[in-house]
Formats: C-alpha cells, structure tokens, sequence
C-alpha cells in the first residue's frame, strides 16, 4: 500500500521536515504523499468493483430465492377456488345421478305384488 512507501513513515517525515524547516525534504515528502494517495485510491477502486460485485451477487442470488419460492408454490400449492369449483361439480353429478338412479327404480305396485 502507498506504492510501496510507508505511509505513516513519510508523514512523520513532513513533520520532521517542517520542524526543521527543509524544503527539499519536505518536497519529496509531498511527492511520497501523492504517490501513496494514488496508491490508495486505486485500491478503495478494486475494492469497490468488488463490493459491488459481492452485492450485485447477493441480490441475483435473493432474487432466484424467490423466483424458485414462486416456481414451486405454483407447482405444490392448489388452486383452492378450483378445487373447491371441481368438488361442487363432482357433488351435482352425484346427485343427479342419484336422483335419475332413485326415479328409475322407483318400485311400482306390481313389483309388491309378485
């Protein structure tokens, strides 16, 4: 870090430097300190790429939670008004059924009397 500079070195050289009142130290100790931000902040720059890769990550990634959640409540769960509509329908059939069975053989006088 700091372009291989020492960081906390060269400002404890600019505090020498202006102790001392020496220019060029303090010239080469401003040029170390330029060097050293630059340094930083090409790193604070890949860590950010990566930060926001991570998050760009984390977020596709609780998306397809719920996109999977979706799929399979989809797939799993009923429709419960058509089933209910279903099992209406089933119980009509039933008793017409029933209805058209009991008028069909509905016992007549002459089969009490054999």
């Amino acid at each position: 870090m700091g372009g291989g500079k020492n960081v906390f070195t060269t400002l404890f050289k600019v505090r020498d430097a202006l102790n001392n009142n020496d220019t060029f130290a303090l010239l080469a100790s401003l040029d170390n300190l330029d060097s050293s931000l630059a340094s930083i902040n090409n790193s604070r720059a890949i860590v950010g790429v990566s930060l926001n890769r991570v998050q760009a990550t984390d977020f596709i990634h609780a998306q397809d939670i719920v996109n999977q959640s979706d799929q399979l409540a989809k797939i799993e769960d009923a429709d419960v008004v058509k089933s209910i509509s279903d099992l209406a329908n089933l119980e009509f059939a039933l008793q017409a059924t029933l209805a058209a069975t009991a008028q069909i053989l509905q016992p007549t006088l002459l089969d009490f009397l054999r």
